[in-house]
Order: C-alpha cells, then sequence, then structure tokens
C-alpha cells in the first residue's frame, strides 16, 4: 500500500486573494508535495460539497479549503462526525476560524502545517440544518453582512475596496449603519436549555463559538470552541436611552477591547442550546454566509464534531477518561492526546 498522501484542495477563486495569484496552482502542488494532490476549483456550494462527500468516502488525508470562512463553511456537515479533518489555506476576506488557531495567511507556512498532520477536534453549532464553525449573529450584524455582500455584487468599486482594506470593510461599514439605519433594533424571546425565557429589545445576538469575529472584534473573551458551550452575546437596547446611536457605537468599540462584558447593555447566555424566537423573519449570517431568514431559531453546540488540522503546540485533540475498572471511567484525571504524521501521544494532564 502507498504511503503517500492525498489532499483534496478545494479552490474558492472569488475569494480575497485566490484571484490576485495567478500562480497560486503551482503554488499549492508545490508546497504540499509530495503528496497526491487533487485540485478542484469549486463553481458553487453544492459542487464543493459533492467532492467533499467522495473525499470522506475514500478516505483522504484531508480535505483542504483554499479560502475565507465562507469557504469551508460549505463543507462542514460533510466533515462534521468523520475522520477525515478539514486543513485551511487562508486567503479570504474573513479567516477567522484560521486565526483563531494559529494558522497563518502565508500560503507554504499554511501548507507545511497540512504536510505536518498534526490535528485537533473543535465544536460546531448547527441550526436549521445547517453547522458553522466560528459565529452567527442576528440583527445588526447580519444587516452589516448583508449590507457588505449586496454592495460588493452592485459595484466594482466596492468590491475593489473591499479587497484592499480586507475584514476591516465590516466595521466600516458598522459604523456607517448604525449612523445612517432607519431601524436598528429586534424583538427577540430567547430561551436557554435551563428553560428560562426572556423578552428583550436587542440591537443584536453573537452566536459565538469562539473569541474572535474578525482581526479585532473580541466579541466572547470566555468562548472556546472546545468547551461544548455556545456562548450568545446580546446587545440591548436600553429604554429612554439618550444618543442612542452614540452609544451603540461606544459599546461596539469597547469589544475591540473585550472590554463590553459587564456593560448595562450587553448579556452574555452560555449554554448548550439556545432558542430564539422573533416578531418577524430575520436573517442569521454565520461563518459569513446566509443560513436561513425565520422568525425561530434553535442553536446546538455538537461537541468536538470537526477534525481540524493546526500547528504542533496546539494539535491536542480530545480530552479523554481515564479507565480505572473494566466499563468504567474515573473522573479524577484525564488524558490528551496529539495526533501527528508519526502516531499519537499521550500526556496526563490533570482535569
Amino acid at each position: 500500500m502507498s504511503s503517500t498522501k492525498r489532499f483534496l484542495v478545494i479552490v474558492n477563486e472569488q475569494a480575497g486573494r485566490c484571484a490576485l495569484l495567478p500562480d497560486l496552482e503551482a503554488r499549492l502542488r508545490a508546497a504540499l508535495g509530495p503528496a497526491e494532490v487533487e485540485l478542484l476549483r469549486s463553481e458553487d456550494a453544492e459542487h464543493a460539497e459533492a467532492a467533499t462527500a467522495r473525499a470522506r468516502q475514500h478516505k483522504y488525508d484531508a480535505v483542504i479549503m483554499v479560502g475565507g470562512d465562507g469557504t469551508h463553511h460549505g463543507v462542514l456537515d460533510v466533515l462534521a462526525g468523520g475522520d477525515v479533518p478539514l486543513g485551511l489555506i487562508p486567503l479570504g476576506t474573513a479567516n477567522d476560524l484560521a486565526a483563531e488557531h494559529g494558522i497563518p495567511q502565508d500560503l507554504e507556512a499554511a501548507c507545511e502545517i497540512i504536510r505536518e498532520g498534526c490535528r485537533t477536534t473543535v465544536d460546531l453549532i448547527r441550526t436549521k440544518e445547517k453547522t458553522f464553525a466560528t459565529a452567527g449573529g442576528l440583527g445588526l450584524c447580519t444587516d452589516v453582512a448583508l449590507g457588505v455582500c449586496e454592495a460588493r455584487q452592485r459595484s466594482w468599486l466596492f468590491h475593489a475596496f473591499m479587497r484592499l482594506v480586507g475584514g476591516l470593510i465590516y466595521q466600516i461599514y458598522l459604523v456607517y449603519r448604525v449612523l445612517f439605519a432607519a431601524r436598528l433594533d429586534y424583538r427577540f424571546t430567547l430561551t436557554d436549555d435551563t428553560g428560562r425565557a426572556r423578552d428583550l429589545d436587542a440591537y443584536m445576538l453573537l452566536f459565538m463559538n469562539q473569541a474572535f469575529l474578525g482581526s479585532n472584534f473580541r466579541a466572547a473573551p470566555q468562548a472556546s470552541n472546545r468547551d461544548g458551550v455556545l456562548d450568545v452575546i446580546v446587545v440591548k437596547k436600553l429604554p429612554g436611552r439618550r444618543f442612542e446611536r452614540l452609544q451603540l457605537l461606544r459599546t461596539v468599540a469597547t469589544c475591540l477591547k473585550g472590554q463590553h462584558i459587564g456593560r448595562p447593555d450587553v448579556e452574555v447566555i452560555r449554554a448548550q442550546k439556545v432558542e430564539v424566537r422573533a416578531t418577524e423573519p430575520v436573517a442569521f449570517f454565520a461563518d459569513g454566509e446566509l443560513v436561513a431568514k425565520t422568525d425561530r431559531y434553535t442553536f446546538k453546540t455538537l461537541r468536538r464534531a470537526l477534525p481540524l488540522l493546526v500547528p504542533k503546540e496546539r494539535a491536542i485533540v480530545a480530552r479523554l477518561p481515564r479507565r480505572s475498572n473494566l466499563g468504567d471511567w474515573s473522573a479524577d484525571r484525564r488524558w490528551d492526546r496529539t495526533w501527528s504524521v508519526g502516531g499519537s501521544q499521550r500526556a496526563p494532564r490533570a482535569a
């Protein structure tokens, strides 16, 4: 049996810097060598999903997505719960999952991490039969994402400016939206996994599976995609507040440093499952993609559902209880496993 690795590499030519690299394919093949590389230029999400399903069925060594968060979003449902890991070459506008795990935006450096083959497993969040890996939102944050997408499609000049400033485009458009939008707030009812329900007037709900949203927006400082819990950040509208829009911008600005937690207009809900009802259909964006538009959502954590290729120092894949007796697990100690090309290593850690 050949020991040569097989990689499926899916390139989103519309993402970020991909279209700006005319020698992209040659560089990918050289940087991933001597592996067998099957390169696919994705036509649409269905095309990428079908290819990923085939790669999982034939037990490829990795499915590698070249682009941003929206690029890998399309194949998460196929890879979730399987053994074929996701590899990231972050050349998109938003590269939040890669940034969270220390994967550089340099093409050759990202390929080196993939060749090393070290992996971890991360949580995914599911809603409306779709999974997402980084973050999603209802309300203002989705209005901003939709606005950016529509402007990019309408204007080549906006598209060129977006490529120039990268992920900062969302912060720029957010300021514009807060200052000039006719309406900012929504009415929601939230129910967590304890059954507690509350009615809220809010500007936005952020569903965070990691600490950062974008390069500077530290929306949920305590969030982790390895703890089995979803962090919901609620930015509330306070009754009778003067200079409402300027106060909202101030709250958003504090998020850049992670100093918004504890403010009277910010609430944090941590749960494995959250149900949301709205008084009208509202759009939900996640991983930079439109997921659904409805008045009811249920968000549920899928613990450690996605195998992900990461730098060796981040390649702890599981915390497994040590078996003390046959059929019984001891709760006092746990084991971390690090997988790499040469096999696995184990080191005991206190729980």
